[in-house]
């Protein structure tokens, strides 16, 4: 993730991407802003603060956390098989890939 941008709302990640949702099909802007929320969900589940959470609110984190990764990875997948996604230029492409499509772990 960018983390010199905050686009981690709707509306600022739609400014980033203007270049994918100008030219999106209603069914893909739509797939964009879920991956959007996604990426929210992920990073806070993902950078959240941990220390106070008792053992077993850690074990249901984990676990929702890894939903949420696998439905991220999916919807990635889908953009990236959608027409607007292969019409970008190959800049686009690549801001989407290193911007859009990650997410910074915690190691």
């Amino acid at each position: 993730m960018n983390n010199a941008r905050n686009d981690l709302d709707l509306d600022s990640f739609r400014a980033a991407y203007a270049f994918y949702y100008e030219r999106a099909a209603p069914l893909e802007i739509l797939t964009m802003d879920l991956l959007c929320q996604l990426r929210v969900c992920l990073t806070v589940a993902v950078h959240g603060s941990r220390r106070y959470l008792p053992s077993q609110a850690l074990g249901h984190l984990e676990k929702t956390t890894n939903v949420l990764e696998v439905r991220f990875v999916e919807v990635v997948a889908l953009i990236r098989s959608e027409p607007t996604f292969s019409s970008l230029t190959n800049a686009q492409r690549m801001t989407m890939e290193a911007e859009c499509f990650m997410i910074e772990f915690l190691e």
